[in-house]
């Protein structure tokens, strides 16, 4: 595998989303800082263990293939496991109560540990729901990167990839909730959120289009990061139209009106897809 660079670095650091190029074909990866592995089933049976280890060279924006360091495949699996623990009871937590209303003590009880160990791994409650919200976007694309590699078409990722957007919404709606991020969330978490969202679904889309240009199916002159960005620009336009519906009264729990949200997503990723596919004899007129 060829890894090209980092695209997304977490707000936490402790995931960072690449993309690599496999027999040709583009794909991504998540690399777990904390770990110290890669964060994908796909690459993990590929390359055998957990995963092979990474070190991450800030100098020049790359990842290397090396040995795992002075953690032991035990204290990496530690460590990734009570952050685990520690991110599903705080998920509970959030989805019971509010962001507002959840503590750090609360969170603590409901593992039986002490404030203090709590805090060696999060400094406070709103980094534990960064972590909770890349936990969320890392187990999307985790489930994502090993599709797209083998998908036979644009239309099959883009369809797999609504449905599990869908999915992910009413799992975990009270997360995304715009009357519960007004009232619950600083200003700077609402925006840091927002920007790790659209960052990472640029940098898919980026991905996305990369493949449909591999298959032949989108013409060979589009500018796959630019394009994205574009793409990204639009849907975020439906999303805010989402949030007045849920200001005046639209349950975020409603599965019709989710799926009538998300078919309207779907038609401007139509739109988008078909105005960038390639057309034989539009192309050869060009020339």
């Amino acid at each position: 595998m060829k890894i090209l660079r980092p695209l997304v670095q977490f707000p936490s650091k402790n995931i960072l989303f690449f993309s690599g190029q496999s027999k040709g074909v583009p794909v991504f990866f998540l690399f777990d800082a904390v770990a110290r592995r890669i964060r994908n089933n796909y690459l993990t049976k590929k390359f055998g263990g957990i995963g092979f280890g990474c070190n991450f060279d800030s100098s020049n924006k790359k990842v290397r293939q090396s040995d795992f360091g002075n953690l032991t495949k035990q204290t990496m699996a530690e460590l990734d496991q009570k952050r685990t623990l520690i991110l599903e009871a705080a998920l509970k937590r959030f989805k019971r109560f509010g962001l507002s209303k959840t503590t750090m003590e609360e969170i603590a009880r409901d593992l039986d540990i002490s404030k203090g160990s709590l805090y060696y791994y999060f400094s406070d409650k709103e980094s534990i729901y960064v972590a909770v919200v890349e936990r969320m976007i890392a187990d999307c694309f985790i489930d994502m990167s090993a599709f797209v590699e083998t998908a036979p078409s644009t239309d099959a990722i883009i369809n797999r990839y609504l449905e599990l957007k869908e999915t992910m919404l009413i799992e975990y709606h009270f997360l995304f909730g715009i009357n519960q991020w007004i009232k619950d969330m600083p200003s700077s978490l609402m925006r840091q959120t927002i920007e790790l969202l659209q960052t990472v679904e640029i940098s898919f889309l980026s991905a996305v289009i990369r493949k449909g240009i591999s298959l032949g199916e989108l013409n060979e002159d589009i500018d796959a990061d630019d394009t994205a960005q574009l793409l990204i620009n639009v849907l975020f336009g439906l999303w805010v139209i989402w949030c007045k519906w849920q200001a005046t009264g639209f349950d975020p729990q409603d599965r019709e009106g989710l799926h009538c949200f998300m078919q309207r997503e779907k038609k401007v990723l139509d739109i988008f897809f078909n105005g960038l596919r390639y057309r034989p004899a539009i192309n050869q007129a060009r020339l």
